[in-house]
């Protein structure tokens, strides 16, 4: 998704059968396109840019971060920060809610914990709304 907002012209297609769409599905269908040594890529940057706003969100409501997580985190927005530019200026408030949907896997038990103790109204910091869907059948 990050190529193709940069429109880079060779990135797959996203893949369509149900095998290809998991990780390690879209892992396969990418690793050509990410290792050609003439084209450089950021197959991990979605992954840096959201982990390190994550971080430091949790360090801002007052979470105990480790400070090696702080340095990391600031050394990962600094490197995105066009990135977090560009997702800040597209961003909108919703005058009504919106239900959104993602599938999520390996989620670490502390945030699943946090999600399950939220109710409506709870305060949801989440950095990928891009890769979320109206279409609750995506997450299932």
């Amino acid at each position: 998704d990050i190529d193709r907002n940069f429109l880079c012209p060779d990135v797959p297609g996203f893949p369509t059968d149900d095998d290809e769409q998991s990780p390690e599905g879209r892992d396969k269908v990418y690793a050509q396109y990410r290792s050609d040594p003439e084209k450089p890529r950021n197959p991990m940057m979605f992954q840096v840019a959201n982990w390190a706003t994550r971080r430091r969100w949790e360090k801002f409501m007052g979470s105990d971060v480790k400070s090696e997580d702080v340095r990391q985190a600031e050394d990962g927005l600094k490197k995105f920060i066009k990135w977090q530019c560009l997702i800040s200026a597209v961003r909108q408030h919703l005058d009504e809610p919106i239900t959104t949907y993602r599938g999520l896997c390996r989620l670490p038990s502390a945030m699943v914990q946090d999600l399950a103790t939220m109710r409506r109204g709870s305060l949801l910091f989440w950095p990928a709304m891009t890769s979320t869907a109206l279409d609750r059948s995506v997450a299932e």
